[in-house]
């Protein structure tokens, strides 16, 4: 089973040892709910988003938070990220690029001025 830790500003906000309903319900329901699953919505900018098939250290979210200031996550550390997602750098809508692998994102129920290029 596959370890879940969920960091924000630099600081793990969730982790679960296994992918349960629990990653269901509390990240995707809960902290960034989807509308008509959840009153609870998510309520602010959403930057640099990355996914790893690899377990980080604290040491490693610190260099990749790096203050705030966002690094190129392909050269920052020894493994890269399987997704990556500045949403807004370089991104043109209603595409939010994988600047990694493959999985581009599409805007749902936003504009094209929702592309906010500085880091909240």
């Amino acid at each position: 089973s596959a370890s879940i830790n969920m960091y924000v500003d630099g600081v793990n906000q969730y982790s679960q040892a296994a992918n349960t309903s629990w990653w269901t319900r509390e990240i995707k329901y809960q902290y960034f709910a989807l509308p008509k699953l959840s009153n609870n919505y998510f309520d602010g900018n959403i930057d640099e988003i990355s996914i790893w098939s690899t377990v980080l250290s604290g040491a490693n979210v610190a260099t990749l938070y790096n203050s705030g200031t966002p690094t190129d996550l392909s050269t920052a550390l020894a493994s890269t990220p399987v997704g990556w997602w500045r949403n807004g750098d370089g991104s043109t809508y209603p595409t939010i690029n994988d600047e990694i692998g493959s999985s581009n994102a599409t805007m749902n129920n936003m504009v094209s001025g929702d592309i906010v290029t500085d880091v909240p």
